[in-house]
C-alpha cells in the first residue's frame, strides 16, 4: 500500500448535466499530481492519486478496507462531488484513517466542513508540505497550512511555500492514457472533432505580487521570479511536446497569465514556428493594455479562456464591475482579430434583476459575440452558490430558504439545484431552473459554437 491515497470523487448524480460530465477527469488534476511529486522527492513517500471518474479495476472502498489505520487520505472537493465526497469521507473515518481534504469547496467553505465532519483536516491552500507533514506522522501543531478542530477550537496554520523549479517535469509521472480516452467521449459535448489530447503543465499559480489582492481566498499567495517561472514553463512545454508529439494542446494550469516581465521571458524562449496550441485563463482589462495580445501570442498562447459575470444589464449591474464587461470585451475581440488568438467565453446565467425578457437581449448578445471568426465557443452555466460566499449568505438569512438548506442533520450535503432555483424565486423574477436549462439546451441546438457548461461558482 502507499503511504497515503488522493482521491478525485465523481460528480454526484444528481448534480449531472452534460457539460460536468464531459468536463470531469479530462484532465489530471495538476495540483495533487504535484502534492505526489513534491512527497516523493522530498520525503521519499508514495502517494496513489485516485481518479473515481476513471478507476475499472477497484473502488476507492476497496482501497480504504485494504489500506492501514496510519494510512492517510486526501479527499480533493468541489460543490457538486460533495455528495460523494462526504460518502467516502465518512467511510476512511469510520476504518481509523486520518481524512484531509482539499479543493475548491475545502478553500472557500472549510468552515462548513469542520462544522458537519470535524474531524476532517483542511487544506485550503498549497497542499505539498501538508501532506508530507501529515504522512510523517507531525503534531497537527506542527503541519504547515492547515484548519483543524482541537477541543472545539478552529486552528489555522500559515503555509509554507514551495519552489516548483526544484522538482522535476511533472508530465512524465503521469499516465495520460485515460485522460486522453475520456476527451475522446466528451468532444461531442464540446462540439469539437479535433483528434488531440489535452495535457497539463504547471504555469503560475498566484501572481509576482508580495502580497495578495483582496479577491484572493488564500491568505498566502505564491511569489515568484518571473524568469526562473518562464524557464520552468517552457521546460514543461517542450517536455509535454516531445513525449506526445503535436498530437496534444497543453492547457497551462494557472490562476491567470503570467505577468508581463515573465512574459517577455516566454518570448525569448518560444521559437517562431512551436506549433503546439497552448490554452489559458485571461482577462479582459489586462489583454486591453497596449501590445499585451501580441505580447502573449509572441509567448505561445494560442487560446485564450475569458470568463464574462453576465451578458444581460441587470446581471452586470448587478455585480457592480467597471472592468471586464460586454462593451470591453467586444473592443478586444476587434482588437485581437489578426493577432492568432482564438478565445473561448464563459458567462452565468441567472442573477438578480433577470427576467424572461432578459433572456431575449442575452440571446442577441450571444449571437453578435459567435460573429467574430476567433471566437471558438460561449460556455454558459447557472450560479453555484458556494456556503459562506456573500450570494450564499443573502439566501440563507432568508427566513424560509435558510432554514429549508440547514434543518437536517447532514445539512453541509446541499442540493446545488435546489439552492439555485431558490435563489431564482427570491431575487428573480418570473424565473426558474427549467426555464434557464431549456433555454440553455436550446441554445447550444441552435448554435454549434454554443456549450452548457455547468455551474460557476461565485
Amino acid at each position: 500500500m502507499p503511504d497515503a491515497l488522493i482521491v478525485i470523487p465523481r460528480v454526484d448524480k444528481r448534480h449531472s448535466t452534460p457539460g460536468i460530465v464531459a468536463l470531469s477527469s479530462i484532465l489530471p488534476v495538476i495540483g495533487v499530481e504535484y502534492i505526489k511529486l513534491y512527497a516523493r522527492e522530498k520525503g521519499k513517500r508514495e502517494i496513489r492519486v485516485f481518479y473515481e471518474d476513471l478507476e475499472e479495476k477497484e473502488t476507492i472502498y476497496e482501497l480504504i478496507d485494504k489500506a492501514g489505520g496510519e494510512t492517510v487520505i486526501g479527499v480533493h472537493i468541489t460543490s457538486l462531488s460533495y455528495e460523494n465526497s462526504v460518502r467516502i469521507m465518512e467511510y476512511a473515518h469510520a476504518r481509523g484513517l486520518r481524512v484531509v481534504v482539499g479543493g475548491p469547496h475545502a478553500q472557500i467553505s472549510w468552515k462548513l466542513i469542520l462544522q458537519y465532519r470535524p474531524y476532517a483536516i483542511c487544506v485550503p491552500s498549497y497542499g505539498e508540505v501538508a501532506m508530507l507533514a501529515l504522512i510523517e506522522g507531525k503534531p497537527l501543531s506542527d503541519v504547515p497550512g492547515i484548519i483543524y478542530l482541537e477541543n472545539g477550537a478552529i486552528h489555522k496554520n500559515p503555509a509554507e511555500p514551495v519552489n516548483y523549479e526544484e522538482l522535476p517535469l511533472i508530465n512524465g509521472l503521469i499516465d495520460h492514457e485515460p485522460f486522453f480516452r475520456k476527451w475522446q467521449g466528451a468532444k461531442k459535448i464540446y462540439k469539437q472533432n479535433d483528434s488531440r489530447g489535452y495535457v497539463s503543465v504547471r504555469g503560475i499559480k498566484g501572481c509576482a505580487k508580495p502580497k495578495p489582492c483582496t479577491f484572493c481566498t488564500v491568505e498566502r499567495m505564491e511569489t515568484y521570479d518571473p524568469v526562473k517561472r518562464a524557464e520552468r514553463i517552457s521546460a514543461e512545454r517542450f517536455d509535454a511536446t516531445a513525449r506526445f508529439g503535436g498530437n496534444i494542446f497543453i492547457r497551462e494550469c494557472n490562476d491567470d497569465l503570467p505577468n508581463r516581465e515573465c512574459l517577455l521571458a516566454l518570448k525569448a524562449l518560444t521559437p517562431a514556428d512551436y506549433k503546439t496550441p497552448i490554452y489559458n485563463n485571461a482577462r479582459i482589462n489586462e489583454l486591453l493594455r497596449d501590445g499585451l495580445p501580441e505580447l502573449v501570442r509572441g509567448a505561445g498562447y494560442t487560446d485564450l479562456l475569458l470568463g464574462l459575470e453576465s451578458l444581460s444589464e441587470p446581471g452586470l449591474k448587478y455585480t457592480g464591475k467597471s472592468l471586464n464587461s460586454l462593451r470591453d470585451l467586444h473592443r478586444l475581440l476587434k482588437k485581437t482579430e489578426s493577432t492568432g488568438l482564438n478565445f473561448y467565453i464563459s458567462c452565468i446565467m441567472g442573477w438578480p434583476g433577470e427576467t424572461r425578457e432578459t433572456y431575449s437581449q442575452i440571446e442577441r448578445n450571444i449571437e453578435a459575440l459567435l460573429e467574430y471568426k476567433h471566437v471558438v465557443s460561449v460556455g454558459l452555466g447557472f450560479l453555484i452558490l458556494y456556503p459562506y460566499t456573500h450570494l450564499f449568505n443573502l439566501l440563507m438569512d432568508d427566513p424560509v430558504y435558510g432554514r429549508k438548506h440547514f434543518g437536517r442533520p447532514d445539512a453541509d450535503i446541499l442540493d446545488y439545484f435546489g439552492l439555485f432555483s431558490d435563489w431564482l424565486n427570491k431575487f428573480a423574477n418570473g424565473l426558474s431552473y427549467d426555464f434557464l436549462d431549456d433555454f440553455m439546451q436550446n441554445m447550444t441546438a441552435r448554435h454549434k459554437q454554443v456549450i452548457y457548461l455547468s455551474g460557476f461558482a461565485v
